[in-house]
């Protein structure tokens, strides 16, 4: 005998809670070389599409922020945020993927100032939710590359992993 799949009726609201029904949303990094009035333009053309996360640098580009500008001047902060609900589209996030643990300085600080920026900004846009990657440190200070243990094999990655979470990590975000 054959196991019949029960059918679902996809038309109630399974995708709704206390908070409202969930929106179809578009991390907009993937159109980075449309400009920011095209950008808005070709999501509004998929239809269903209510909601961007848009990158403001970091591995996620900037395309369609200028963090800079939005920061310094209000008005513009204001008009971005009027054209972006002009188009019907919410910025469900803001996103600065980047390396705030990377075990060279430069690279740890560019990424953390950027992620302290985008949380500025997404204050001053009421964007509710900030997207980053929790870092990576080096396996020991002076280190020059992240080092991802990925097994508790051989036992020194575990003393590894340790010092990752006690000296870089927790200090790090208990700081955020």
């Amino acid at each position: 005998t054959a196991y019949e799949i029960p059918k679902r009726d996809w038309s109630s609201d399974v995708c709704s809670s206390d908070l409202g029904a969930m929106k179809i949303g578009l991390f907009t990094s993937c159109i980075g070389a449309l400009g920011v009035k095209d950008m808005v333009a070709k999501v509004r053309a998929l239809g269903r599409v209510e909601a961007i996360e848009l990158g403001t640098g970091g591995w996620s580009g900037h395309a369609h922020v200028d963090l800079d500008l939005l920061l310094s001047d209000p008005g513009s902060a204001r008009d971005y945020k009027r054209m972006i609900a002009d188009a019907g589209l919410t910025i469900s996030a803001l996103s600065c993927h980047g390396n705030v643990l990377h075990p060279d300085e430069d690279q740890a600080k560019a990424a953390d100032e950027l992620f302290k920026k985008t949380i500025r900004l997404a204050e001053r846009l009421d964007v509710p939710v900030v997207t980053n990657c929790s870092g990576c440190p080096g396996d020991r200070d002076g280190a020059s590359h992240p080092n991802w243990i990925a097994t508790p094999w051989p036992p020194e990655s575990l003393e590894v992993l340790e010092w990752q979470w006690q000296e870089k990590a927790v200090p790090y975000w208990s700081d955020v």
